[in-house]
């Protein structure tokens, strides 16, 4: 005869197993959607698809268990990446939401140390800095070993130039080698940013050089060395050759402006050069890749200053447009304390000296609303007068000049018994120290003259 409360002991057993079965496979189901999620965050080199599949592994793990913390920092993570816009420009509606996310993670896990490691990247991220090291000291206090939270730190210690404190916990992260891509690669980028700091570099190019090496698919260390090396390095063949090697693991925005930059700054040393030949190849390689104004090209990657060589070469070669004396003034009060890269074109009007300086105005005075001044410094004077024999004024006064620089607007202090008043105006000066920037204007050469059966 069976035993009935034999039977009901081993039914419940067997259920107990059952569950327990059942809650171990949903919790290594739910392990692995995580880990598949950190995977494709961590594999994110600005393809979309891999931020779609990180997503949806997420969904997965909250619909097992809303309540999992380390899936709502990761969420964060995925906000933060889906965010960024390029440079160190990032999305604010995106970082809200990745702010959004961790809040409710360490509220599901106060103790969650990592969690608070990725807060303080993001505090960084938002110009929150006291709020980011308050979160990476709670993050020490609770214990982790999450390499992240040297290299947190290190960009904190960046910002306040303490830079050999930031090297050292960069090289901490590489010394222990990480399995973990994402993680060298940031460990090499905090070494190199410490090294341009430090103003080593060579020491950055050997970087760069290591990272390359580190991750031979990675197209972002190449195209990231293909800036160093156009703008740091001013090696344009280099740069392009980099950013074509960047371009054939990945097509993206950065690398193609890279290398139309560097194909225009090539342009620009052969016509500096007086190679004449190889200048016209340059530019039709130049122009080919990238259709738009060469001086614009250079300045949003290297820097308005970066474009005046470039500027040169375009009014030297007859290539570039100028700008007249009121465009350059509305120009310069729009882009304020930046200025506005040009070629400016006026006649010169009248002259002024001042302190060893000497000023061409386009108008007789120098006051008037619409009056641009080109302001030779007194190492510029020295200079032009070594080199031309006369000063500025007098090789320049009545004459129509071409002037490459920057126009950045100027204010101007009235002052009263010695001491300066409430009252000011603005002018709009071209700054000049190289004899190079200023040239009487060549006028345009004459069509050519056609015969009848030309």
């Amino acid at each position: 005869m069976a035993c009935a409360l034999c039977l009901v002991a081993t039914a419940g057993t067997t259920a107990i197993a059952a569950t327990a079965a059942s809650n171990d496979a949903d919790a290594s189901a739910e392990a692995a959607a995580l880990a598949r999620a950190v995977e494709h965050i961590d594999h994110w080199r600005g393809d979309g698809a891999d931020l779609r599949a990180a997503k949806r592994e997420l969904d997965t793990v909250l619909a097992m268990d809303p309540d999992s913390a380390p899936a709502y920092r990761e969420y964060a993570r995925y906000y933060i990446v889906d965010a960024y816009l390029n440079g160190e420009n990032y999305d604010p509606a995106g970082l809200k939401r990745a702010e959004d996310a961790l809040d409710h993670a360490i509220a599901l896990s106060p103790n969650f140390a990592e969690a608070y490691v990725l807060r303080g990247s993001l505090y960084r991220t938002l110009g929150r800095a006291d709020d980011a090291r308050a979160a990476l000291r709670r993050a020490e206090v609770l214990g982790t070993k999450d390499p992240w939270l040297d290299l947190n730190w290190s960009d904190l210690l960046l910002d306040e130039g303490k830079h050999e404190e930031a090297l050292a916990r960069c090289r901490g992260v590489l010394a222990r080698a990480p399995a973990n891509g994402k993680i060298m690669g940031a460990a090499d980028e905090c070494v190199i940013r410490a090294y341009k700091a430090l103003g080593r570099m060579d020491d950055v190019d050997a970087a760069y050089r290591v990272q390359i090496a580190r991750a031979p698919h990675d197209a972002w260390p190449r195209g990231n060395y293909a800036v160093f090396l156009l703008c740091t390095r001013n090696q344009p063949e280099a740069a392009a050759d980099s950013a074509v090697q960047a371009l054939q693991l990945m097509d993206y925005g950065m690398a193609r402006s890279v290398l139309a930059a560097a194909l225009y700054q090539s342009w620009s040393a052969q016509v500096l050069a007086g190679h004449a030949e190889a200048a016209k190849q340059a530019w039709t390689r130049a122009w080919s890749n990238a259709p738009a104004d060469p001086a614009e090209v250079v300045a949003n990657i290297c820097g308005r200053h970066a474009s005046l060589p470039v500027l040169r070469a375009m009014r030297d070669s007859g290539r570039g447009k100028t700008i007249e004396p009121l465009p350059a003034i509305l120009l310069a009060a729009d882009a304020a304390q930046e200025g506005v890269a040009g070629i400016f074109d006026f006649e010169v009007a009248a002259t002024g000296r001042d302190d060893g300086e000497i000023f061409l105005n386009s108008e007789p005075d120098y006051r008037d609303p619409r009056n641009l001044t080109v302001r030779f410094t007194a190492e510029g004077v020295a200079a032009f007068r070594k080199q031309h024999g006369v000063d500025p004024d007098v090789a320049f006064k009545g004459k129509r000049i071409a002037v490459v620089g920057v126009a950045s607007r100027v204010r101007i202090q009235f002052f009263s018994n010695g001491m300066p008043t409430d009252k000011f105006y603005y002018q709009t000066h071209v700054v000049v120290t190289e004899p190079w920037q200023a040239a009487i204007e060549q006028p345009p050469p004459p069509p050519p003259r056609r015969g009848l059966h030309a």
